[in-house]
């Protein structure tokens, strides 16, 4: 896997959290997008291997970034979608198998390495 990661997330503690954790414990370069805008324009430029995306991005909507992603040639990324609102795993079905994963928030590092390594076939380290 490209091990270039980003994270479309609007809240930058949480962000912050994931691209440590992605940092320690898989050797990820991480770039992090704090709104729509700013996770387009990301996308245009690099060519993730992963993709972070919340469902709930402040001045746009992760599924429409998922749209996106899915639309264009960046779709060879793994797609982990996050929410706080535990409901909207229930509106993922319609982007299946588009989505890899999904996480609820909060969420804690376990999850997170799991999800990864899940959605990469990842053995243990």
């Amino acid at each position: 896997m490209n091990n270039h990661v980003v994270i479309a997330e609007d809240e930058e503690t949480i962000a912050s959290i994931l691209s440590q954790i992605l940092k320690k414990h898989f050797n990820y370069q991480v770039s992090i997008a704090t709104s729509y805008a700013q996770a387009y324009a990301l996308l245009e430029s690099v060519d993730p291997g992963l993709v972070f995306i919340d469902v709930n991005l402040g001045d746009g909507n992760g599924y429409d970034l998922l749209h996106t992603l899915i639309s264009e040639k960046k779709r060879s990324a793994k797609v982990i979608m996050m929410s706080a609102h535990t409901n909207d795993s229930e509106s993922l079905d319609e982007f299946i198998p588009e989505v890899d994963c999904f996480i609820s928030k909060p969420f804690d590092k376990g999850e997170i390495i799991a999800a990864v390594r899940k959605v990469l076939s990842l053995d243990s380290d």
